[in-house]
């Protein structure tokens, strides 16, 4: 009896090996594949020119569940260096720090018991803009709280009136609010969806004074520290400012637009805004990173952890259409199968029928793009050192182009 109760044993340890060394070489068949898929994507990339522009450094990342990641780094930090672009370079990442204000706001409100649906805390918080008084955090963060923005081209636009030396210079959150203050809300708060970067300069606001230190502080002790990101920043004024940081990892950001807003049209077609303040963009986009460090963000964000429990994040990825900001329901918004969340977008996939959630940060002179399948634990990461002036939803096609050949490696 004990003979073929050793056998039949023997006989599972077996075929749990087999298991285990199919999964291993399935696991190293999928790397190999999105290994190969991102290099091409790069290479393409790196090739591509035209009167729009160019890009001289690409950092891509991909990570299906628990395997390693696989990552693929091209070109250099800028036009004319010889400084090849690593795993440390440093990307401005844009709106993608919409999220993490998120994270902030959202953990305050569990600790401090306030709700999201309040309408009398930003009257409370802010009573210099009583007319933004009824307003709620849950409108803020959904952008359906009628705030006008910026990089918008409308007269509303308060960097429309600046000059090339303003725009790069140092403006603080307070005169950004004072200066939207002074134009009407473009639609009565929760009738409708606008992006408005303003509203999540107001939630940077709302984080200084509810804890008396600044968004910045309180993003650095919550997120980047406690996930211990060694590559993310989130500057005041310039990424130049913060000390430790080698300025061979700074990557060179260029404004190749000929579009009449963002970046303006007092910008110099392919300036160097490297050096130019970030303040413009504080806590709607001003953070700056790499792709290895948003990957160990992303996993944090979507899953339940260090910085959000279920609850909170099925808050975070409650969508609005961005089209009246009622809820998004994919069934009935097939004509723009994209919802807004709190710093985040679902998109509904039609090709693969279910939602991912994705989210492109653009500065002046850079751009950041990550999508994440909570159904086959993808995630991916992308980042240039340009703004070209070519449609969003060409971006937008591209990388998700990109992402189904990941998704679809076996």
């Amino acid at each position: 009896m004990k003979k073929s109760v050793g056998i039949i044993v023997a006989a599972v340890l077996i075929a749990v090996n087999a298991i285990s060394f199919a999964a291993t070489v399935s696991a190293d068949s999928c790397a190999i594949q999105q290994k190969q898929t991102l290099q091409n994507f790069a290479t393409a990339d790196l090739k591509q020119r035209d009167s729009s522009g160019y890009i001289t450094a690409i950092a891509l990342l991909a990570q299906r569940g628990d395997s390693p990641p696989v990552a693929v780094y091209g070109g250099v930090n800028g036009i004319g260096s010889k400084i090849a672009i690593n795993q440390n370079s440093l990307f401005q990442i844009g709106s993608i720090t919409k999220s993490f204000i998120t994270v902030v706001i959202l953990q305050l409100a569990q600790e401090k018991h306030f709700s999201l649906d309040d309408p009398t805390l930003i009257a409370k918080y802010f009573p210099e803009y009583p007319k933004w008084g009824g307003i709620t955090l849950r409108q803020l963060l959904n952008m359906t709280s009628g705030i006008p923005g910026n990089g918008t081209s409308k007269p509303t636009d308060i960097y429309m009136k600046f000059t090339l030396k303003e725009y790069a210079s140092y403006i603080s959150p307070t005169e950004i609010l004072n200066l939207t203050y002074a134009y009407p809300l473009d639609f009565k708060p929760g009738t409708s969806w606008e992006y408005s970067n303003t509203n999540y300069t107001l939630l940077g606001q709302f984080i200084q004074r509810v804890t008396g230190q600044s968004p910045e502080a309180e993003v650095n002790a919550r997120i980047i520290q406690k996930l211990s990101l060694k590559h993310t920043y989130f500057p005041v004024n310039t990424l130049q400012e913060i000390p430790g940081i080698p300025p061979d990892e700074i990557v060179h950001g260029y404004a190749f637009s000929t579009k009449s807003y963002d970046p303006y049209a007092f910008m110099p077609f392919g300036q160097d805004v490297t050096d130019f303040s970030l303040s413009e963009y504080n806590s709607a986009g001003a953070m700056v990173s790499t792709p290895s460090d948003l990957n160990t963000y992303l996993h944090a964000l979507y899953n339940p952890g260090p910085l959000l429990n279920q609850a909170q994040i099925s808050q975070l990825t409650t969508l609005v259409s961005r089209v009246n900001g009622t809820p998004f329901n994919p069934n009935k918004n097939l004509g723009n199968p994209l919802g807004f969340g709190f710093g985040i977008v679902g998109y509904y996939w039609p090709e693969e029928h279910r939602m991912v959630y994705l989210y492109n940060g653009v500065t002046t002179g850079f751009t950041a793009y990550y999508v994440y399948d909570p159904k086959t634990q993808q995630y991916f990461n992308y980042a240039v050192n340009s703004l070209a002036d070519k449609d969003d939803a060409v971006v937008f096609k591209k990388v998700m182009a990109l992402f189904g050949d990941l998704v679809q490696c076996h």
